[in-house]
């Protein structure tokens, strides 16, 4: 599976039960990289993903089998010996968090770009695999 967050620079997912921040540019992009293939999401994140190919069910975690695409921003609790890919958008800012997500040291960096985002100036898209 690949695991699909956005996260601030300490890897902060959310806070007081909420998500620390949205940008549309960002979902618009989440979007572009799961054209063809269906997006598991949780019912908490459906209203973020009106124009993509979603598939809601809150148990999507443990369903998940290879290849398929997994947002994630209001659970940690990821089994990684299934995840093959993580891809993440970083926010470019330190917000409070009471969930992290934590990434083991198996996942190494291999790509990484900005763009400008609609209401951050700067997102970072950082692609993650595992590295035996």
């Amino acid at each position: 599976m690949i695991i699909i967050a956005c996260v601030d620079d300490n890897f902060g997912l959310m806070f007081n039960l909420r998500r620390q921040s949205k940008d549309r540019e960002v979902t618009k992009r989440i979007c572009e990289i799961t054209k063809g293939e269906k997006l598991l999401i949780s019912e908490y994140s459906k209203s973020l993903f009106e124009d993509c190919n979603v598939c809601v069910d809150n148990m999507f975690l443990e369903k998940a089998d290879k290849g398929d695409f997994l947002f994630i921003e209001d659970t940690n609790n990821i089994d990684f010996n299934k995840v093959e890919k993580i891809i993440l958008f970083f926010w470019n800012r330190v917000y409070p968090c009471d969930l992290i997500l934590d990434i083991p040291k198996c996942y190494k960096e291999v790509y990484s770009k900005e763009f400008p985002g609609f209401s951050h100036d700067i997102i970072r898209e950082v692609h993650y695999e595992k590295v035996d």
